[in-house]
């Protein structure tokens, strides 16, 4: 693969000398944009080129991946990029597809956001809706600043039903956190410890 390196190397220095300021473009099951800016790149790039026949061994690739997806019961401070792992675990089932469902994460936040809004104007017109399958974090702290409002608040007091459908509802998310927690006791046998505001396993 030094051949493919060095090539890689000589065009990145074309477009140091010949290309735009900024050249942004997309990398197949990587959902966040590259972005290459001429004026903060450094005048070299060290680059690795790897290639690893198992890769195009699905058994292989499915046991690397399980072995992986393990690892997040031992991760006590959050080292593993669980969203990076998700693009790789979509791009190994199927890179076309995987870059058709997976999007930026900012754009996941911002949209579970607008679900979550647009579940709670329906719940205040009378709308009873169930909890959507993703975005359970995000649900709970949007309802507790949406109860905390003083005109939500003042008919959570006044109007039973109104109250009923938006427990009902953030119940939902709360079971929906809870049994992922279950799901991690059974692999690691305890509750994880919080200290000081963070999850820690001994």
């Amino acid at each position: 693969m030094s051949h493919v390196r060095n090539v890689l190397s000589e065009a990145y220095k074309a477009f140091l000398r010949y290309g735009p300021d900024q050249l942004m473009f997309r990398v197949s099951g990587v959902p966040e944009p590259q972005e290459f800016n001429k004026e903060a790149e450094a005048k070299e790039m060290d680059i690795c080129v790897h290639f690893d026949a198992q890769m195009h061994d699905p058994e292989t690739v499915e046991k690397k991946i399980g072995q992986f997806v393990q690892l997040l019961s031992l991760d006590r401070v959050g080292k593993l990029n669980v969203e990076a792992l998700l693009e790789v675990i979509a791009a190994s089932i199927d890179p076309v597809l995987a870059d058709a469902v997976l999007q930026p994460q900012e754009q996941g936040t911002a949209k579970a956001m607008r679900d979550v809004a647009t579940d709670l104007s329906m719940i205040y017109a009378g709308i009873e809706v169930p909890a959507r399958p993703q975005g359970h974090q995000i649900a709970l702290q949007l309802g507790e600043q949406y109860v905390q409002q003083p005109d939500v608040a003042e008919r959570l007091q006044t109007d039973e039903a109104f109250a009923a459908r938006l427990q009902k509802y953030m119940e939902q998310y709360q079971f929906a956190m809870q049994q992922q927690e279950n799901a991690q006791i059974g692999r690691i046998g305890t509750a994880p410890a919080e200290f000081q505001g963070m999850q820690n396993q001994a």
